[in-house]
């Protein structure tokens, strides 16, 4: 029995949804406080950094549906899982705070171009009949990525243990 493409497409958002939450939005107090404690920047400043990244989400949404309109779900979301990957390598070799808010807007673009909106449109457009399941499904790579957290903290090679 083969197994239908739309349940494909759930898994794959699933799994976007968790990397995204483990590395920028649930992770990202992780990041906080280890980079507070090696370059001495305040809590405000992260604070306004995370503050920034969910506006960008907000602000991104009309232009976001019209782009999924226009170009499609799997373009979009690979334009920003692309731009999401520049911005954690741009995230890793930064060292001052301009570098900082820029390499964290452009993952927070890529995250919100390859994130729930794109998600849940590619999931909705599969499915008729359990569309409910589905999404519900989809969702949950948010929570499974809140799990991932303690994994990224503590995996080999991760700026903790340098």
């Amino acid at each position: 029995m083969k197994l239908f493409h739309g349940w494909k497409v759930v898994g794959a958002g699933a799994a976007i949804s968790a990397l995204q939450s483990a590395f920028l939005v649930q992770g990202y107090g992780q990041f906080a406080v280890v980079l507070e404690q090696q370059f001495g920047w305040s809590k405000t400043f992260f604070g306004a950094g995370y503050s920034l990244n969910r506006a960008e989400s907000g602000l991104l949404g009309p232009l976001q549906g019209w782009a999924l309109g226009r170009f499609g779900t799997k373009a979009v979301m690979r334009v920003g899982v692309i731009m999401m990957s520049i911005g954690f390598a741009l995230f890793s070799q930064m060292d001052t705070k301009v570098e900082f808010i820029g390499s964290l807007l452009i993952a927070a673009v890529g995250a919100s171009l390859s994130g729930f909106l794109s998600v849940t449109t590619g999931t909705v457009q599969w499915f008729e009949k359990k569309r409910a399941r589905a999404l519900a499904l989809a969702s949950t790579g948010f929570a499974i990525g809140g799990g991932l957290v303690p994994v990224v903290v503590f995996c080999p090679g991760s700026i903790w243990l340098a």
